[in-house]
Order: C-alpha cells, then sequence, then structure tokens
C-alpha cells in the first residue's frame, strides 16, 4: 500500500495524525480452493482498489496520555461478488484509548475500537453473486493492558500515536506476558 502521512503537534502535548493509504486490493480476482479430489473451484472476486483516510490525535502529559480517531476504510469488495463469504461495507471506525502511568515503569492501557454499524446489498444481476443479500457489519473491541516498562528510565509515557485503529497484537487472558521491545505488556 502506498502511504501519505502528516503527524503535527499542534501543542508540545497535542499531536495530530492524518494518514492517506492506497491498497491495491485489484491485484485479488480470484479465490481458487483445491479440492480432495485434485480439481479446483475458482470464485471470481474481482476487487477494487480504495483509498482509506485515517485521523488521529493523541494528548499526552507527564502521567497520562488521551488519543481518540476516525477512519474511513471503503469496501473493496463490489457488488457483484459480495457474498457470505466475506461480507464488507464501507467502514466508518471510532477510536479512543488512554494510558496512565502509575510509575516511571509501570502503565495502564485502555482502548476501544468501533466500527459503526453499515450495510452492502449484492448487484441485482441474475447469478452475480450466486447468493442474494443484505449483509450487515458492526464490530466493537475493547482491550485492556498492563505495560511494564525496563531499561528505560528517562522514557516519555508514550510515543506519538501512528495510526487510529484497533491493536495489532494482543495476548489473551491467562496467556502470561508477551516481550514488546523494551517492555512487557500483558492485556485482556
Amino acid at each position: 500500500a502506498d502511504v501519505e502521512h502528516l503527524l503535527a503537534s499542534v501543542l508540545p502535548e497535542l499531536q495530530v495524525e492524518v494518514d492517506v493509504d492506497y491498497v491495491g486490493w485489484s491485484v485479488y480476482d480470484d479465490l481458487v480452493i483445491g479440492l480432495p479430489d485434485g480439481t479446483d473451484q475458482v470464485l471470481s472476486r474481482q476487487w477494487d482498489d480504495t483509498v482509506v483516510v485515517r485521523v488521529g490525535a493523541e494528548y499526552a502529559t507527564e502521567r497520562w496520555a488521551i488519543r481518540g480517531g476516525y477512519a474511513y476504510d471503503p469496501t473493496p469488495v463490489p457488488d457483484s461478488t459480495l457474498d457470505f463469504t466475506l461480507p464488507d461495507v464501507d467502514r466508518n471506525i471510532l477510536t479512543l484509548g488512554a494510558t496512565f502511568g502509575f510509575t516511571e515503569n509501570i502503565e495502564v492501557d485502555a482502548s476501544f475500537w468501533y466500527l459503526i454499524p453499515g450495510e452492502n446489498d449484492t448487484a441485482p444481476e441474475p447469478f452475480a453473486p450466486p447468493v442474494k443479500g443484505t449483509y450487515e457489519v458492526s464490530a466493537f473491541v475493547a482491550s485492556l493492558g498492563i505495560n511494564f516498562l525496563f531499561d528505560q528510565p528517562d522514557a516519555p509515557l508514550q510515543e506519538p500515536a501512528v495510526e487510529p485503529e484497533a491493536p495489532s497484537a494482543t495476548v489473551e487472558p491467562g496467556a502470561g506476558l508477551a516481550p514488546m521491545g523494551g517492555q512487557m505488556t500483558a492485556s485482556w
């Protein structure tokens, strides 16, 4: 994906970021499923390229940080190949997060990611796709984590936000601690 990125420090405590990503989904023409008898089932996809726009802000002090964002991520799936295998809509996403530093080495993070409910209809042409319908999509993700920092006595509470979207890695409850660079993170 091609990315255009703008990060601005509006105030010493406030950073605002805008990302514009071009995603080349059009390379996904077909889904090929290998069957046990050695033949292939080919499902046409013919996805479209998209442009994703994300806007986020972070206000941080010595002990805490608050983050929020919005993303518009249009569906690459044309109505003629939309089906139950991957129901998709133009996604409008809201994010909110906070970090509180209890000590120099212990932080608590909380984040929320909300996909505003949307719906998409299949194309009206016969057999394109073969199964017709209206698909509704929504999602909500919440995360709570504890960070144990080490070898970073002079590190700031939080690095600038990169993208206002859901966390890319989490640790399931009871899974213990996962090392992440100069910190250990446990998330629920």
